[in-house]
């Protein structure tokens, strides 16, 4: 039967905490992505309000059309700076799922490693008994070959001098 480390159950659960930080970065960063994308269409949009208010003072707008610009592109400042506190909020929480994502890769990093430090000494322990088993049966092998077959003590032990005492 294999050896399986009791902390295989708690690598399992590290590496399925990692996967779901894994999962909230990839998602911070794409809500990161998204916001930045609306960042730069604000920006475009801004740009070319100014244009076209530029071409409509050369045009000879009247004095409320020129206000109703004003206060629509003031709106749209506005809006930009509330989209630039979202995306501030937003790489934030994006460094902290980063942060939170890192921490539970190291976590498993060091459960693995203890598991796979625990399994390689139990290999060694098995190539050790193993080796002892084969050193055993050598030296048992060895000693049964040195040694004469045991007599029991009422039998002699030569019996060719048992028979000479006898003649």
């Amino acid at each position: 039967m294999a050896f399986r480390s009791p902390l295989r159950t708690l690598l399992r659960v590290r590496s399925l905490r990692e996967e779901i930080r894994y999962a909230e970065l990839q998602r911070a960063q794409q809500a990161v992505a998204a916001s930045s994308q609306q960042l730069a269409s604000a920006v475009q949009r801004l740009r070319a309000i100014a244009t076209q208010r530029i071409k409509d003072m050369d045009a000879g707008l009247t004095g409320a059309e020129l206000q109703f610009v004003a206060v629509c592109g003031s709106e749209i400042a506005i809006a930009r700076q509330r989209q630039e506190e979202a995306h501030k909020d937003l790489v934030s929480v994006a460094d902290s799922a980063r942060q939170s994502f890192l921490l539970q890769r190291r976590e498993r990093e060091v459960v693995q490693t203890l598991c796979e430090r625990q399994e390689a000494e139990h290999a060694e322990e098995l190539d050790r008994r193993a080796q002892r088993e084969l050193d055993d049966m050598f030296l048992r092998r060895m000693w049964s070959s040195e040694t004469p077959p045991a007599h029991s003590h009422d039998e002699p032990q030569c019996s060719h001098s048992v028979s000479e005492k006898r003649a």
